[in-house]
């Protein structure tokens, strides 16, 4: 009779533990998700800008549209039109019809190559053509960059636009920022951050990355994750690197992150041998003063041995921008100064004439 009374207490102990249980478990779920939505209503995902514009197309997502357009004199005398061209590129109207008969040259890049933060006449692809007027070259360089864009985006751009141009070489500017594909840009910014990570699963996708890494999308398109993120990245290491590198060397270590980097290499250079083309991967500098940076030559020799590996030719800036002093090259740590272009673009023309010789 005390054992059946025992047992029967037991079993009381149990249901009332799992029962116990169960509403711990029912209260945690319910309490997350009233904070995802107060998370998503304080969101907010209704930015309205006029430097963005969001695409149909699945991978691009989104490119600038920026229309502030600059007349400008070349040495010849004539003029011509520098703002956002028919395509969306800062760029002047350029045919696909090679019509003078040029070595054309694609330039791919972010907002450095585009840039963003001169005049369009001051930019990288625009300084190149002026070398190329102020010299016997028959060379057209040809400004596809796009604010923000990454590396399967420069891909999707050669695909879609580049190679329409015939060209003889095609430069990819490359800045540390350009690994993975950030959810934290315009898309999110626009439409939120729950389309910004379907987004980056389609890109994920497009690269054919492991499925594990749409899984851990899945949980991070939750607020509450993001959030819980942005509170664990805060965090400062104690590992004596420098903040630069523990802000983007994970994106480096992280396959799902990496691996479109290394996707869009390779696909770039198959094309390459198809269409007959050189590949010119030009290395961009942080330029960080806060603190010793030096350590973000792991991460830019990572990129340059994937470059080699499928065949680029390689031009590190990083270098001789250090030579000549952060303070004056830069506009802020990823954009050139005039003088930081400038510069650059000497350096550039040169390699591209060794190459194109």
């Amino acid at each position: 009779m005390k054992k059946t009374s025992n047992k029967e207490s037991s079993n009381m102990l149990i249901k009332i533990l799992k029962s116990r249980i169960f509403l711990t478990i029912i209260t945690i779920i319910i309490v997350l998700a009233i904070l995802e939505i107060i998370l998503t209503i304080r969101e907010n995902p209704s930015y309205k800008s006029d430097r963005f514009e969001i695409l149909d197309n699945p991978i691009l997502g989104y490119r600038g549209t920026e229309t502030v357009e600059e007349i400008i004199t070349n040495p010849n005398g004539s003029k011509e039109v520098l703002g956002r061209n028919s395509l969306g590129f800062r760029d002047k109207e350029r045919s696909f019809e090679n019509k003078n008969n040029q070595s054309r040259i694609v330039v791919l890049g972010d907002s450095v190559m585009l840039g963003e933060k001169v005049r369009a006449n001051e930019s990288i692809p625009s300084l190149l053509n002026k070398k190329t007027q102020q010299t016997n070259e028959q060379y057209e360089f040809i400004n596809l960059a796009q604010n923000g864009y990454t590396a399967v985006q420069e891909l999707e751009i050669l695909k879609m636009y580049g190679i329409k141009y015939d060209p003889e070489l095609v430069i990819i500017g490359y800045v540390i920022n350009d690994a993975g594909t950030p959810d934290n840009g315009p898309i999110a910014l626009m439409q939120g951050h729950r389309e910004a990570i379907n987004w980056k699963n389609r890109i994920l996708k497009q690269a054919g990355m492991p499925r594990s890494c749409e899984v851990k999308n899945f949980f991070n398109k939750f607020m509450i994750v993001k959030e819980f993120q942005t509170k664990i990245n805060n965090l400062k290491p104690n590992n004596n690197k420098s903040s630069v590198y523990n802000l983007w060397s994970p994106y480096y270590k992280d396959q799902c992150e990496w691996g479109t980097v290394e996707y869009a290499f390779l696909e770039i250079a198959k094309i390459s041998k198809e269409k007959e083309f050189e590949v010119l991967l030009v290395i961009m500098p942080f330029m960080w003063m806060g603190e010793d940076i030096s350590d973000l030559q792991e991460i830019y020799d990572l990129v340059r041995a994937e470059g080699e590996k499928n065949g680029f030719h390689i031009l590190s800036l990083v270098e001789p921008i250090e030579e000549q002093g952060f303070s004056n090259m830069k506009f802020d740590s990823y954009h050139f100064s005039i003088e930081g272009n400038k510069f650059s673009s000497d350096i550039i023309f040169e390699e591209v004439q060794k190459i194109l010789k």
